[in-house]
């Protein structure tokens, strides 16, 4: 059974991250996919339907997996950084230990991440 557990907050490196996730609360030996959205747009492009299916988080849930779809740094509800510090290199830092946040929330049996701190 799936279940929305709509806005996430990430802290990493003093820097917040939103995502939105959806999907199963226990394991279903399906991976987490993690969705992460071209320039102009945010997380919300996820959750936009494109079919009778609904959206990708919507039809990603219905198939089993858990979804995180992150805001990048300076998008959507995720904190801008600094005009120096906005580059390809630190967005993967965040997003990573974000993300590796996210799935030992996963393994862990959680659905509610707000809240999750990374050294980073």
């Amino acid at each position: 059974m799936a279940q929305q557990c709509d806005v996430l907050t990430f802290e990493v490196g003093g820097t917040t991250l939103i995502a939105l996730t959806a999907g199963p609360v226990q394991p279903t030996g399906r991976p987490l996919i993690v969705a992460l959205h071209g320039g102009t747009y945010t997380a919300r492009y996820f959750d936009v339907a494109g079919s009778g299916g609904g959206s990708f988080l919507d039809v990603a849930a219905a198939a089993g997996h858990r979804v995180v779809a992150f805001d990048r740094p300076g998008y959507g509800g995720s904190t801008p950084l600094d005009p120096g510090a906005n580059t390809f290199e630190r967005h993967a830092e965040l997003l990573t230990a974000a993300i590796e946040a996210a799935t030992r929330s996963r393994e862990a049996g959680r659905c509610s991440w707000s809240g999750i701190r990374s050294a980073g």
